[in-house]
């Protein structure tokens, strides 16, 4: 996935890595379902909270276009 910098323009390290454990790759869900992110190589806080090494992730579903920039977004 794309390091991008967020709002106080800190960089992910670059061995940071967001995955998607479940579901598994093409699996066919229905609603509600549930997604369990993995983290490797920095931690999470919220949006708006300065601490090193650390950002917050937005999962978009099925967009028919490309979003704004949303590292600005809380």
């Amino acid at each position: 996935m794309r390091h991008r910098r967020g709002r106080g323009g800190h960089p992910a390290p670059p061995d940071a890595q967001v995955y998607i454990i479940e579901p598994a790759d093409g699996a066919v869900v229905n609603s509600p379902v549930t997604v369990k992110f993995g983290l490797s190589g920095m931690g999470v806080a919220p949006a708006g909270v300065e601490r090193a090494n650390t950002g917050h992730h937005h999962l978009l579903i099925d967009l028919p276009d490309q979003p704004p920039d949303l590292s600005r977004s809380g």
